[in-house]
């Protein structure tokens, strides 16, 4: 099995760039595009000029029933979360959305021009990243319908959004599904949104204080480690990844800590 490499997607993204293409198409080693995948993202791209935006593909399991992963999609004023195809799709052909990971996704040039590529530091998941900085920065994220990708579905679970009475974001969900994964995938995915999000990137620290900054970040690795916990088989060797995703993050220690390769059954 083949694990995506952070350093292997920017080397394609700048490789992209450098040869001129307006558009970068970024998918997933696990993912397989259905022919028109990418027709179908390109004639949306003519539709929405004018406007900033990236695309994402409809990822689905094989079945074409299932999305392999929930979305979170915005219907007039609300933020709701799709788990079926055909729920989806009935809501148009393109559906502004949220987040992003990259089974399928269309980055313009001009983005990229002015806010660069993967960082490379995260080694894993700063796809996540990228996209809430691409967010941050006034991109809109939309869902075409008819482009579609198969991928693996994963596990998730449904839980009440422990912070939703802060209301911390607008269209904050009531509901979020939280994917179960492993426990090397927590480490880094704790870790990354504590650094990225909180320390590193400079579009998400206007005017914070280095004291809140802390604050923000322990609660964020604090409350994703007790829903990686609660959702994990072996709840011993969870924490120990979720802790040590926590304490990497606070004290800035990224880069490659734990292969993929080694954790294959």
């Amino acid at each position: 099995m083949l694990f995506r490499s952070v350093s292997g997607i920017t080397a394609g993204m700048e490789r992209a760039f450098e040869n001129g293409h307006d558009w970068i198409w970024v998918t997933d080693d696990d993912a397989s595009a259905k022919e028109d995948a990418l027709e179908k993202l390109l004639a949306a791209a003519d539709t929405l000029k004018g406007e900033k935006f990236y695309l994402r593909s409809f990822y689905l399991d094989p079945t074409e029933k299932y999305f392999s992963e929930p979305i979170f999609v915005i219907v007039g004023d609300e933020l709701r979360t799709f788990d079926k195809y055909e729920d989806a799709k009935k809501e148009g052909p393109l559906l502004k959305g949220r987040g992003g990971s990259s089974q399928s996704v269309l980055i313009s040039r001009a983005f990229c021009a002015d806010f660069g590529f993967f960082a490379k530091e995260g080694y894993f998941g700063s796809d996540f990243e990228y996209y809430d900085r691409m967010r941050l920065c006034g991109y809109q994220t939309y869902f075409v319908r008819d482009s579609i990708v198969h991928h693996r579905r994963y596990t998730s679970v449904y839980i009440k959004n422990p912070l939703y009475f802060l209301k911390l974001k607008k269209g904050t969900p009531n509901t979020i599904a939280y994917p179960v994964t492993p426990d090397w995938k927590q480490y880094y995915m704790i870790r990354n949104a504590i650094y990225f999000q909180n320390f590193n990137n400079k579009t998400y620290n206007h005017n914070k204080s280095p004291f809140s900054t802390w604050v923000k970040a322990l609660l964020r690795g604090l409350l994703t480690s007790m829903l990686a916990i609660w959702t994990a088989e072996n709840k011993f060797s969870a924490m120990k990844f979720c802790f040590l995703g926590v304490w990497d993050g606070l004290i800035h220690k990224m880069g490659k800590r734990y292969d993929p390769q080694d954790f294959q059954k």
